[in-house]
């Protein structure tokens, strides 16, 4: 009886081995076709993008002309660009003196607009408004 019970614990040992083993290949066997799924993938895209950027090229061609043209096209939008920077460097610290000019020099005077509608107000419940501006 001690016999067949140490003969079925090495049995179910074994099949423990095996299913491990089985389990281990399955997922070897899982992540290779993961790997190679990923491989094509990325072929695909890499297809995909080499197409979409000769169909970009052949548009900006269409529509701009010739490569002379484009060149041209990138030289005047460059100069552009300077030209747009060189104007910010020359007038941002007279933007920035304007700005704090105006919010240092808030004028705190009520505007005699606003006194009225105060004034209306307080006479529709009977107080006397000439306290509020004295």
């Amino acid at each position: 009886s001690q016999l067949k019970m140490e003969g079925n614990v090495q049995l179910l040992l074994t099949a423990e081995r095996k299913a491990n083993e089985i389990i281990e290949r399955a997922q070897e066997e899982k992540s290779n076709r993961l790997k190679e799924a990923r491989f094509h993938a990325n072929q695909e895209i890499e297809k995909f993008r080499q197409q979409e950027e000769e169909n970009y090229k052949a548009e900006i061609q269409r529509r701009w002309g010739a490569k002379n043209d484009l060149e041209e096209l990138e030289k005047q939008t460059q100069k552009e660009i300077q030209d747009i920077t060189k104007e910010f460097e020359e007038n941002k610290n007279k933007v920035i003196d304007l700005l704090l000019e105006n919010v240092m020099s808030v004028n705190l005077e009520i505007p005699d607009v606003v006194k009225g509608v105060f004034e209306q107000i307080f006479r529709l419940f009977s107080y006397d408004p000439s306290f509020i501006w004295t």
